[in-house]
Protein backbone atom coordinates (compact mmCIF):
# COMPACT_ATOMS: atom_id res chain seq x y z
CA UNK A 1 0.00 0.00 0.00
CA UNK A 2 1.01 3.56 -0.58
CA UNK A 3 0.57 5.76 2.42
CA UNK A 4 -1.01 8.81 1.33
CA UNK A 5 -1.38 12.13 3.68
CA UNK A 6 -0.92 15.74 4.80
CA UNK A 7 0.17 16.88 8.11
CA UNK A 8 -0.17 20.47 8.61
CA UNK A 9 0.45 21.97 12.11
CA UNK A 10 -2.12 23.73 13.98
CA UNK A 11 -2.18 25.99 17.06
CA UNK A 12 -5.07 24.83 18.42
CA UNK A 13 -7.13 22.04 17.59
CA UNK A 14 -10.01 22.95 19.03
CA UNK A 15 -11.21 25.15 16.06
CA UNK A 16 -11.17 21.81 13.63
CA UNK A 17 -13.00 20.02 15.65
CA UNK A 18 -15.95 22.49 15.44
CA UNK A 19 -15.55 22.01 11.97
CA UNK A 20 -15.27 18.76 11.89
CA UNK A 21 -18.71 18.37 13.63
CA UNK A 22 -20.12 20.87 11.45
CA UNK A 23 -19.19 18.79 8.32
CA UNK A 24 -20.86 16.32 10.33
CA UNK A 25 -17.58 14.36 10.43
CA UNK A 26 -17.91 10.97 12.90
CA UNK A 27 -15.21 10.78 15.56
CA UNK A 28 -14.00 6.81 16.02
CA UNK A 29 -12.34 7.63 19.36
CA UNK A 30 -8.98 8.78 21.20
CA UNK A 31 -5.87 6.72 21.61
CA UNK A 32 -2.89 7.18 23.35
CA UNK A 33 0.13 5.62 20.87
CA UNK A 34 3.63 5.49 21.32
CA UNK A 35 6.32 5.22 18.69
CA UNK A 36 9.19 3.20 19.06
CA UNK A 37 11.56 3.57 16.06
CA UNK A 38 14.57 1.87 14.95
CA UNK A 39 17.43 2.49 12.97
CA UNK A 40 18.29 -0.34 10.26
CA UNK A 41 22.13 -1.97 9.69
CA UNK A 42 23.03 -0.81 6.32
CA UNK A 43 20.37 2.08 5.24
CA UNK A 44 20.76 5.31 5.41
CA UNK A 45 18.48 6.44 8.39
CA UNK A 46 16.32 8.99 5.79
CA UNK A 47 15.60 5.78 3.14
CA UNK A 48 13.90 3.92 5.26
CA UNK A 49 12.05 3.66 8.72
CA UNK A 50 11.33 0.66 11.00
CA UNK A 51 8.26 1.37 13.77
CA UNK A 52 6.82 -0.50 16.61
CA UNK A 53 3.59 1.05 17.96
CA UNK A 54 1.74 0.42 20.64
CA UNK A 55 -0.95 1.88 22.30
CA UNK A 56 -1.56 2.34 26.09
CA UNK A 57 -5.39 2.05 25.51
CA UNK A 58 -5.40 -1.46 23.60
CA UNK A 59 -3.46 -4.03 25.18
CA UNK A 60 -2.37 -6.57 22.73
CA UNK A 61 -2.94 -4.40 19.60
CA UNK A 62 0.60 -2.99 17.91
CA UNK A 63 1.60 -3.31 14.96
CA UNK A 64 5.61 -2.95 12.81
CA UNK A 65 5.72 -0.68 9.88
CA UNK A 66 8.14 -0.27 7.71
CA UNK A 67 8.13 3.22 5.82
CA UNK A 68 10.02 4.04 2.56
CA UNK A 69 10.86 7.73 1.83
CA UNK A 70 7.98 9.59 0.67
CA UNK A 71 8.04 10.87 -2.23
CA UNK A 72 5.07 13.52 -4.23
CA UNK A 73 4.79 17.30 -3.55
CA UNK A 74 5.61 18.67 -0.15
CA UNK A 75 1.96 18.90 0.80
CA UNK A 76 0.55 15.08 0.30
CA UNK A 77 3.59 13.00 0.39
CA UNK A 78 3.00 9.61 -0.35
CA UNK A 79 5.40 6.19 0.59
CA UNK A 80 5.01 2.80 0.59
CA UNK A 81 4.45 1.61 4.00
CA UNK A 82 3.97 -2.16 5.01
CA UNK A 83 2.16 -2.79 8.66
CA UNK A 84 2.04 -6.42 10.74
CA UNK A 85 -0.10 -6.54 13.62
CA UNK A 86 1.64 -7.60 16.65
CA UNK A 87 0.20 -8.70 20.15
CA UNK A 88 3.68 -8.60 21.74
CA UNK A 89 5.10 -4.76 20.81
CA UNK A 90 7.64 -5.59 23.94
CA UNK A 91 8.76 -8.57 22.33
CA UNK A 92 9.35 -7.01 18.80
CA UNK A 93 11.56 -4.22 20.29
CA UNK A 94 14.06 -7.25 21.77
CA UNK A 95 13.87 -8.59 18.61
CA UNK A 96 14.83 -5.83 16.50
CA UNK A 97 17.50 -5.12 18.72
CA UNK A 98 19.16 -8.04 19.02
CA UNK A 99 19.55 -8.25 14.63
CA UNK A 100 20.95 -4.95 14.83
CA UNK A 101 18.52 -2.43 15.09
CA UNK A 102 18.99 0.08 17.18
CA UNK A 103 16.82 2.39 18.77
CA UNK A 104 16.61 6.11 17.33
CA UNK A 105 13.27 7.66 18.15
CA UNK A 106 10.17 7.34 20.57
CA UNK A 107 7.49 9.51 19.68
CA UNK A 108 4.23 9.73 22.20
CA UNK A 109 1.15 11.25 21.30
CA UNK A 110 -2.56 11.39 21.86
CA UNK A 111 -5.06 10.86 18.25
CA UNK A 112 -8.59 11.94 18.26
CA UNK A 113 -9.72 9.72 14.82
CA UNK A 114 -12.15 10.92 12.29
CA UNK A 115 -13.90 10.06 9.30
CA UNK A 116 -14.72 12.62 7.06
CA UNK A 117 -17.13 10.74 4.70
CA UNK A 118 -14.83 8.08 4.24
CA UNK A 119 -11.70 10.40 4.95
CA UNK A 120 -9.20 9.57 7.73
CA UNK A 121 -8.77 12.91 9.54
CA UNK A 122 -6.47 12.82 12.35
CA UNK A 123 -6.28 15.39 14.99
CA UNK A 124 -2.59 14.84 17.40
CA UNK A 125 -0.82 16.08 20.25
CA UNK A 126 2.76 15.26 19.84
CA UNK A 127 4.85 15.28 22.55
CA UNK A 128 7.62 17.84 21.94
CA UNK A 129 6.47 18.69 18.43
CA UNK A 130 2.76 20.30 18.64
CA UNK A 131 -0.53 19.92 17.13
CA UNK A 132 -1.32 18.41 13.76
CA UNK A 133 -4.14 17.56 11.50
CA UNK A 134 -3.32 14.31 9.43
CA UNK A 135 -5.43 13.70 6.47
CA UNK A 136 -5.12 10.69 4.49
CA UNK A 137 -4.92 6.82 4.38
CA UNK A 138 -3.05 4.07 2.67
CA UNK A 139 -3.89 3.15 -1.27
CA UNK A 140 -3.28 1.02 -3.77
CA UNK A 141 -1.12 2.46 -6.34
CA UNK A 142 -3.78 3.01 -8.98
CA UNK A 143 -5.37 5.43 -5.93
CA UNK A 144 -2.76 7.82 -5.34
CA UNK A 145 -3.75 10.19 -7.31
CA UNK A 146 -7.64 10.23 -6.49
CA UNK A 147 -6.36 10.12 -2.97
CA UNK A 148 -4.22 13.49 -3.12
CA UNK A 149 -7.60 14.90 -4.75
CA UNK A 150 -9.45 14.30 -1.81
CA UNK A 151 -6.62 15.33 0.93
CA UNK A 152 -6.99 18.54 -1.17
CA UNK A 153 -10.77 18.97 -0.72
CA UNK A 154 -10.51 18.28 2.88
CA UNK A 155 -7.84 20.81 3.50
CA UNK A 156 -9.99 22.86 2.27
CA UNK A 157 -12.99 22.24 3.86
CA UNK A 158 -11.53 21.89 6.88
CA UNK A 159 -10.60 25.91 6.14
CA UNK A 160 -6.84 24.41 6.06
CA UNK A 161 -6.00 25.73 3.15
CA UNK A 162 -3.68 28.73 4.56
CA UNK A 163 -1.60 26.76 6.61
CA UNK A 164 1.86 25.23 5.17
CA UNK A 165 1.78 21.56 5.74
CA UNK A 166 4.83 19.62 7.33
CA UNK A 167 7.23 18.60 5.08
CA UNK A 168 8.89 15.89 7.28
CA UNK A 169 7.50 13.33 9.36
CA UNK A 170 6.85 13.34 12.79
CA UNK A 171 9.83 10.65 12.86
CA UNK A 172 12.12 13.28 11.11
CA UNK A 173 11.19 16.30 12.80
CA UNK A 174 12.01 14.56 16.27
CA UNK A 175 15.80 13.13 15.15
CA UNK A 176 15.97 16.92 13.96
CA UNK A 177 14.70 18.21 17.40
CA UNK A 178 17.30 15.97 19.05
CA UNK A 179 20.32 16.90 17.22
Amino acid sequence: MIETETKIPVDDLTSVRKKLGKLEAVCQGRVHLADTYFSSPGTRQADISVRVRDSTDQPNCAELTLKELPGGDPHVTSRREINVGLSDAAAMREILSALGFRVSAHIDKVREMFLLADLPVYLDSVEGLGQFVEIGAPVRPEGVSNMRERIREAVQALGLGEHVPASKSYFEMKVESNS
